[in-house]
């Protein structure tokens, strides 16, 4: 299920500010309608519908556990009574709870994404950034405005810019640490959230921990016992989050972890201090988008730039990013990058799945090279595309598509319902100066492709006669 940003409908500081509304919250929260029509007279009476904004108001503060189903106080509700006077203070909880509660952290660590990808920051833009990540933003931005102003009053952000020293303070971690966090799996955020319910403090099997998280998470969180060395305590240990103690196995040629003696953990200093179960809730919902996160946050031009890097893994990595990123300029939904999957390719290899749902159902197969677009490159593709169920093709390639490539894509798409895609080098250079050029690339090949199309069969009375 997918995130949300929260329900904010009136209620902003520039509507509903908290040194007006606690004094109402006060007198009325518990006594039904009084509560609506208190609301309605403080805030909205020079509006059409006062009562229905009232009406939104209530949904909010429910929303932000400030009021219960019943519309009286909570006890986060009465914590915010008590210290009303100090409304500096009153505003750092209230942004607390949104990053902690209510999914504001996803919400701050996609507006640095951007701001480090070069991109550009409004409640246009946002909503979109947002949905790549998996959280979802109403239709309308007032949700989104909302949250975004109680986040300005409690000095986390100053327009879309973090305030890195107070973000840190109201979380409780540092920028660094929230980076690492952000970039696990959920199977190595269950561990560490099953490592804060353990209240792990010293040297302690890691199996203890794994079967702690998979009795939180049944039907969720489920390890693979052979490789958790590898998948789950190596990572951790590499972000400087937990210690590992190795032990010795009783058959050496037994892979690490087993064998033996479990291998031992216990948290770092930096565990300590800085991961609360607060912490780990917040981004465990988000877990699973450190591929997306990864290429979204790049800027454009440096991907370009390390498609030309002498190292293959690093060149052929960054055009594999390029390729994802003019996917999603095209309004494409990201499936899944290096897909290997048996049921997905078949024991073959894509560079990257994606699909759409505009109009009619697309499945787009993406393959990418550093050098020319061969014959034998299209080919593959051609072949993989009965397993991966893709109907159209993007290739992307550093150098011009050979002449025999070109005419095997004329044949494919002239004989069958498969679309394919070609940005060679020449398209390529033009894209990196300007996204946009990607449209026309494409729009070039597309009626090129109705062309080679058999023409319509003739009307059913032709064929009668």
């Amino acid at each position: 299920m997918a995130l949300r940003v929260p329900y904010s409908q009136q209620f902003s500081p520039e509507q509903t500010p908290l040194g007006r509304l606690l004094p109402v919250l006060r007198q009325y929260a518990g006594k039904g309608p009084k509560l609506k029509t208190a609301l309605a007279s403080a805030f909205f009476k020079k509006k059409a519908s006062p009562a229905k904004l009232a009406g939104n108001t209530i949904i909010s503060l429910k929303t932000y556990g400030i009021i219960d189903e019943k519309a009286a106080l909570t006890p986060f509700g009465r914590e915010l009574l008590i210290l009303q006077k100090d409304l500096n203070n009153v505003h750092t909880i209230l942004a607390k709870r949104l990053l902690l509660a209510m999914n504001g952290v996803n919400i701050v660590e996609t507006l640095r994404e951007m701001r480090a990808a070069g991109m550009k920051i409004d409640l246009k833009t946002l909503p979109g950034e947002l949905a790549h990540r998996g959280i979802e933003a109403s239709a309308s931005s007032s949700d989104l405005s909302g949250v975004l102003g109680w986040l300005r009053q409690g000095r986390v952000l100053d327009k879309y810019d973090i305030n890195e020293k107070r973000y840190a303070e109201v979380v409780g971690a540092a920028a660094e640490t929230l980076s690492a966090l952000k970039n696990l799996d959920r199977g190595q955020m269950a561990f560490l959230r099953a490592m804060v319910a353990l209240n792990i403090a010293d040297w302690t099997p890691y199996n203890a921990i794994c079967r702690q998280a998979e009795s939180l998470y049944p039907g969720e969180i489920r390890f693979n016992w052979k490789d958790i060395v590898k998948l789950v305590l190596q990572p951790l240990e590499a972000e400087g989050l937990i210690e590992v103690r190795k032990k010795a196995k009783v058959d050496s040629k037994t892979p690490e972890g087993r064998g033996g003696k479990a291998t031992d953990v216990k948290p770092t200093g930096k565990f300590e201090k800085e991961l609360t179960d607060p912490l780990l809730n917040a981004l465990y919902g988000a877990a699973g988008y450190a591929d997306i996160r990864a290429i979204r946050s790049k800027p454009l031009s440096e991907i370009v730039a390390e498609i030309e890097s002498a190292n293959p893994d690093v060149s052929g990595k960054a055009l594999e990013m390029l390729a994802i990123r003019l996917c999603q300029m095209l309004d494409l939904e990201f499936m899944g990058w290096r897909e290997t999957d048996e049921e997905v390719a078949g024991g073959g290899e894509v560079d990257a799945l994606l699909h759409s749902a505009r109009l009619t159902y697309s499945r787009w197969q993406v393959q990418c090279k550093v050098g020319k677009i061969s014959l034998q490159a299209v080919s593959k593709e051609v072949g993989m595309k009965d397993v991966t169920l893709a109907n159209v093709i993007l290739l992307v390639g550093t150098k011009n598509a050979t002449e025999s490539a070109l005419t095997y894509r004329q044949k494919i798409v002239g004989t069958s319902n498969l679309n394919i895609i070609i940005i060679d080098g020449p398209s390529l250079e033009a894209i990196a100066n300007d996204p946009s050029a990607i449209f026309d690339t494409i729009y070039e090949q597309a009626p090129g492709a109705m062309s080679l199309l058999p023409s319509c069969p003739r009307r059913l009375d032709q064929v009668a006669a």
